[in-house]
């Protein structure tokens, strides 16, 4: 898992295939991996605050969505 510019990428070694989470508008700051379950948080600088979204890497689907008004 790493992301680049506004995608998170998902690569499996054993079928030799790549996803990737394209719900992002810009660059991408922070990605932090659920240690148990396929669960991934990534963060994006927007003009005014922060998105960060909350989603399933198994399905992609977002499980939340997180707006922070507070510059960055």
């Amino acid at each position: 898992v790493y992301y680049n510019g506004r995608f998170v990428l998902i690569f499996d070694d054993e079928k030799g295939t790549q996803r990737i989470f394209q719900k992002h508008s810009n660059k991408i700051t922070a990605l932090s991996i659920h240690p148990n379950k396929p669960i991934i948080a990534s963060s994006e600088v927007l003009k005014i605050g922060s998105m960060t979204h909350i989603w399933n890497t198994i399905s992609f689907e977002v499980i939340k969505s997180i707006f922070n008004e507070e510059p960055c």
